[in-house]
């Protein structure tokens, strides 16, 4: 799996007020689905997954990707046969 982690994702948190970078990491993207989806707030973006090693991600977060911006949405992580340990990043894209 790892071998596909061909794009570099800087992880930026809320901290006082401000987004402030928190790490950056190198990262698997795929699209979600070819749809476009509106959040409760109304917000009409596209759903992404980012597949990494274990990183501290909260949703919430903001990630970029070459140079574009994703809101993190969910954060799911895995342990695969006891010792391949990676996280699932839920992320969305506002149009």
């Amino acid at each position: 799996m790892r071998r596909h982690f061909d794009r570099e994702l800087m992880l930026y948190r809320n901290t006082s007020g401000s987004f402030d970078l928190v790490e950056a990491f190198k990262c698997e993207l795929q699209p979600l689905d070819d749809a476009n989806t509106q959040d409760v707030e109304g917000a009409i973006g596209r759903e992404w997954l980012a597949f990494a090693d274990y990183a501290d991600v909260r949703e919430n977060d903001r990630a970029e990707i070459d140079g574009v911006t994703y809101r993190v949405v969910g954060v799911e992580r895995l342990t695969w046969r006891g010792t391949d340990r990676h996280c699932e990043i839920r992320l969305r894209q506002n149009l």
